[in-house]
């Protein structure tokens, strides 16, 4: 999505979902890490949280507070939802 060992450019719009944009399952604990660099996202920097329920305009949920999402250099999208 952006970085990491794949060396993806990013410049995706992670925007406009139902409730949240990015879901990360997992398990209390489990580290994880996600790049998502040089992306554009509903607000920058992305809205996270830890639990459910859904809720909408979420830019990013995981269940894991082991997960780290890497965003940088993202910025907002030219047409953002909430």
């Amino acid at each position: 999505m952006g970085g990491g060992p794949a060396g993806s450019e990013g410049n995706n719009t992670i925007s406009c979902n139902s409730y949240e944009d990015i879901w990360i399952p997992g398990v209390n604990n489990d580290p994880q890490i996600l790049f998502a660099k040089n992306n554009y996202w509903d607000h920058f920097p992305p809205t996270k949280s830890f639990t459910g329920p859904d809720l909408p305009g979420l830019d990013i949920r995981h269940i894991s507070n082991a997960t780290v999402v890497r965003y940088e250099e993202g910025s907002v999208t030219s047409n953002p939802c909430n």
